[in-house]
């Protein structure tokens, strides 16, 4: 009878165990698809991130174009100013 008690508390003990196993496992699965999931987000960011640099690479070099062609063209209004007040200084 004796030998009964201690295998039904040896069951009881094995089926708790056997629960905080499950527990365990589940919680290592749920972090283990977490991690999973910060790696496939953190290689989507890296790859915008990479993408963004070279639009803004892009745009800043067509800033910089845009302000030189405004530069020259500013420097032929001014030069066209300055021929057309010559010609009316001297027209008049």
């Amino acid at each position: 009878m004796e030998a009964i008690v201690n295998l039904r508390l040896k069951i009881k003990e094995t089926d708790l165990d056997n629960q905080d196993l499950i527990m365990e496992n589940e919680q290592l699965r749920q972090t283990s698809m977490d991690g999973i999931f910060l790696a496939q987000t953190w290689k989507e960011l890296s790859e915008k991130i990479k993408n963004l640099s070279v639009d803004l690479a892009d745009k800043s070099s067509l800033v910089d174009n845009l302000l030189d062609e405004n530069h020259g063209l500013a420097q032929n209004i001014n030069m066209m100013r300055n021929r057309a007040n010559k010609v009316m200084q001297n027209h008049y």
